[in-house]
């Protein structure tokens, strides 16, 4: 049941964690629709997987203070470079049926004990190709880095909702996007280490996965890794769906890097945007020098708790 508007937050954070970043935005909805009011970024003097707890959760101080935190929901995601994630089609079925599939189809992906893992699935829609069959993303996180969240957001005080993908933040902010993704599309967030893919049809989500290229690996504009492994992301992808994509929409931290559309359209034939949304921004945030595109993932995680609402 939709509860009414008197009994939630008007106000979420949404907490983009990288490895040497981490990036926060703050979203009040106004009549309806969201407005951004603040976006910070906070760089790590060490990689992310150096920090305890009291470090991590100092950072996070830090960076809510600069924003007077008052309480607000926050949704956050993790590095992703530790998760592990397999997009495959079941058959129908129950949902007991289909966690009991889920998890040994994900126990058989793991490297350790299976009780050193969080294991999730999320159903993305019918399959394309069969009514009989529907696409699941498994997920697997190592249960420590989730404690260590949850540890640190409380040691900061701060109110921590939820712990989100990346994946589904773009997906949420790619609703608000100037350049709309109604065709067979793949969206790509470059981050520090790594990048995010997901591909959408119809604004649905039909194939996830990260990609081991990120802004250090194409400083200087050589790009060559990031084709390559969108090449080998994309043929994965045709091997179980075997649908044209039409085009790609980048976000995240290389929009600007000498050109990159413009060299992506031309090696891999394909119409190449930036993903650039059309939320309502306060004056202070549009004034800033960095471009919100390399907040998307965290102004996605904040659109999540007003999703029944907008």
């Amino acid at each position: 049941m939709r509860l009414p508007r008197l009994f939630f937050k008007r106000t979420a954070v949404g907490v983009d964690v990288g490895l040497e970043k981490i990036k926060m935005s703050k979203v009040v909805l106004q009549k309806g629709t969201p407005a951004v009011t603040a976006l910070r970024s906070s760089c790590l003097q060490v990689n992310f997987n150096q920090l305890n707890i009291d470090e991590f959760a100092a950072v996070l101080k830090n960076l809510f203070d600069q924003e007077k935190y008052n309480g607000e929901p926050v949704t956050a995601s993790m590095p992703s470079d530790r998760l592990l994630l397999k997009v495959t089609a079941f058959p129908v079925m129950k949902e007991k049926e289909l966690e009991t599939a889920v998890y040994y189809e994900t126990r058989g992906l793991l490297p350790e004990a299976a009780d050193d893992w969080i294991i999730r699935h999320v159903p993305l829609g019918l399959s394309p190709l069969s009514s009989r069959q529907i696409p699941v993303l498994l997920i697997a996180v190592p249960r420590q880095r989730a404690v260590l969240f949850y540890e640190a957001f409380k040691l900061a005080g701060i109110k921590l909702s939820s712990i989100d993908l990346n994946f589904f933040a773009l997906w949420r902010v790619a609703k608000f996007w100037a350049a709309a993704a109604d065709k067979p599309a793949a969206v790509i967030n470059i981050g520090s280490y790594n990048s995010q893919l997901i591909i959408l049809q119809n604004r649905y989500i039909q194939y996830v996965r990260v990609l081991d290229v990120g802004k250090r690996h194409i400083s200087g504009g050589d790009f060559s890794r990031l084709f390559n492994e969108f090449r080998t992301a994309r043929e994965l992808f045709n091997y179980h769906f075997p649908q044209l994509l039409q085009e790609v929409i980048i976000t995240g931290e290389a929009v600007d890097e000498h050109d990159i559309s413009t060299a992506f359209s031309r090696e891999l034939g394909l119409p190449v945007k930036v993903g650039i949304h059309r939320l309502k921004i306060s004056t202070s945030v549009s004034q800033q020098a960095e471009s919100t595109s390399v907040y998307s993932a965290a102004l996605g995680l904040a659109l999540k708790e007003f999703e029944a609402h907008v």
